[in-house]
């Protein structure tokens, strides 16, 4: 987290965009609403609706100022239509060691890692009030699969699913036998 590597870790992850939300906070534009008129004339309102994902630790107010900064428009507002609670990562500890060799012995030589999905980003409510939980997807999913997640044509292949299934069977025998 130096500094001076930001420009070059912003070069590699440009190159591996579904990397680029674990390290710095995201902004995606998801709708936009203009009242019906003829494509001719200019709307007096208009609506943009923006999927932002902040880092744990990243000030909201602070990330709105630098987003009004970025507009320069002072005829644009912008208002948070809704919030997920902010909440500090779960550490790993007993239970993430059990969920890792569980996976592991779904799928061999696979490693499970701490990091925040952007898709399982509803454990934030449990942490919020002091639930320790974490986000798993035991799929094997390719690139081409993770950028189809919350789009139009997202879709998981039935066979990635009954395996993602036997995983999760693995993974409750695993937590209830403490295994």
């Amino acid at each position: 987290n130096k500094v001076w590597l930001h420009p070059v870790r912003r070069i590699i992850l440009k190159r591996q965009a579904l990397l680029l939300s674990e390290v710095i906070s995201t902004t995606q534009l998801t709708n936009i609403y203009n009242p019906t008129a003829p494509p001719n004339v200019i709307p007096n309102e208009a609506a943009a609706y923006f999927d932002c994902r902040l880092l744990p630790g990243v000030n909201t107010k602070r990330f709105i100022r630098r987003l009004k900064l970025k507009i320069l428009n002072s005829k644009v507002k912008i208002e948070i239509v809704d919030q997920s609670p902010n909440a500090l990562p779960t550490k790993p500890g007993v239970v993430f060691t059990t969920i890792e060799k569980a996976l592991q012995k779904a799928y061999p030589g696979s490693e499970a890692l701490p990091v925040l999905f952007p898709a399982t980003t509803d454990n934030s409510f449990f942490r919020s009030v002091g639930i320790a939980s974490y986000g798993i997807l035991p799929l094997e999913l390719n690139q081409d699969l993770i950028k189809t997640v919350h789009g139009t044509n997202e879709c998981i292949p039935v066979p990635v699913i009954f395996k993602g299934i036997e995983a999760y069977k693995i993974l409750m025998w695993s937590l209830v036998n403490g295994k």
